[in-house]
């Protein structure tokens, strides 16, 4: 039964850990995600700036044609332009990177998340499990104990009935033995009178009679 106990004290104990830990995971999933939503507006909001500076990419080089006269500062333009396009590329490149990491990372998180509310949930089964088997346990204990109380008073009645029976037996035999005793102290009289008389020269003379051997 302690022993149970101690079982069901650790695994409260563990359910609360766990807690705390899916707690803690849930908040880093939150997290994570609002970084993926900042970065995903980051991405989108640079796609659209590299189509409007392609878009001013491929104006400049439509006037380039048409205005031959002012190519010079239009090419530098370009050029510029360009060298911004191919920075904010690397920077796309680079967030679209963090972004694949960002993902697998949370697939990881919500696994992980996923495998401690299982074992979140087995725990809790396995903490009624013992629980009911507890309950179960003292439900017999207090049966057990008032099954002793009963076999308690019951060998209290034995143990007096046999003291009683014990009595009766010791003055049965002592009766006997002073019953025996009388017996053989009347058997030794009786055959101390018998050998009396054996011996007696007038065992066999009627009290009227002369025991003499001799007639007159």
């Amino acid at each position: 039964l302690s022993i149970l106990e101690e079982d069901l004290n650790r695994n409260k104990a563990n359910e609360g850990d766990l807690g705390r830990i899916l707690a803690d995971k849930n908040a880093e999933l939150a997290d994570k995600n609002a970084r993926l939503n900042a970065l995903e507006d980051e991405v989108a909001k640079l796609r659209g700036e590299i189509d409007h500076r392609d878009q001013e990419a491929n104006d400049l080089n439509h006037r380039y044609g048409s205005q031959l006269d002012s190519t010079n500062r239009e090419r530098c333009e370009l050029d510029r332009q360009v060298a911004r396009n191919a920075d904010l590329e690397a920077t796309l490149r680079r967030l679209e990177e963090e972004l694949a990491f960002l993902e697998k990372d949370i697939s990881v998180v919500r696994d992980d998340a996923e495998r401690l509310r299982r074992i979140f949930e087995d725990a809790d089964v396995a903490n009624k499990g013992l629980e009911d088997e507890l309950n179960v346990l003292n439900r017999h204990a207090q049966l057990l104990e008032g099954q002793n109380v009963d076999l308690t008073k019951e060998l209290d009645n034995i143990i007096v009935t046999d003291e009683r029976v014990r009595a009766d037996l010791d003055r049965r035999h002592r009766v006997a033995e002073l019953q025996t005793r009388n017996d053989m102290e009347i058997r030794d009289s009786i055959n101390r009178l018998r050998y009396t008389r054996s011996i007696s020269p007038c065992r066999s003379c009627s009290p009227r009679r002369s025991c003499s051997p001799y007639r007159g």
